[in-house]
């Protein structure tokens, strides 16, 4: 009996980065790009879970809302780590059915598209935690930002194919 293959967000990152190094179409760059925007989000969630101990109620409400998109986008974006994998596997499997093909090709094209807009969604957050965040944590603010805008940046790179 064959043994099922952990997911790619189970792995190590040696492992990962180890896998992304290969000979092989699967893990690649959708993969690394919906990892590095889920690297922002959680930068941005330790941002907001910092930030929760020093605020007024209104102030402790909204960030607990904000932090509340975060995780949400932080799921997505890892989701997305494995369901590109998994699309471009599919792509490139043999023997492969059209239909197969075409529906791999589709959601190669679309998860690309969804890392982006959560991208944005994620950017958009940002001006709110930069006014009530912890400013001692600033520095990992702008990383955050950074690999967000890389992770935007990528994802359009891969709408272009």
């Amino acid at each position: 009996m064959q043994e099922k293959r952990k997911k790619i967000v189970e792995r190590t990152i040696k492992e990962f980065l180890t896998e992304l190094g290969a000979k092989k179409p699967a893990p690649g760059g959708g993969s690394a790009i919906a990892l590095t925007a889920a690297i922002g989000a959680s930068l941005l969630q330790m941002v907001s879970n910092f930030s929760l101990k020093n605020l007024d109620a209104q102030s402790k409400k909204e960030m607990r809302e904000v932090l509340e998109e975060i995780r949400e986008i932080k799921r997505q974006l890892i989701n997305y780590i494995d369901k590109d994998a998994k699309a471009v596997s599919r792509f490139f499997h043999k023997p492969n059915l059209f239909s197969q093909k075409r529906r791999a090709q589709e959601m190669m094209h679309k998860i690309p598209e969804e890392v982006f807009k959560h991208c944005e969604q994620a950017l958009k957050l940002i001006p709110f935690l930069a006014k009530k965040g912890n400013k001692n944590l600033s520095g990992d603010l702008r990383i955050a930002r950074l690999l967000l805008q890389i992770g935007a940046k990528g994802a359009k790179e891969l709408m272009v194919r």
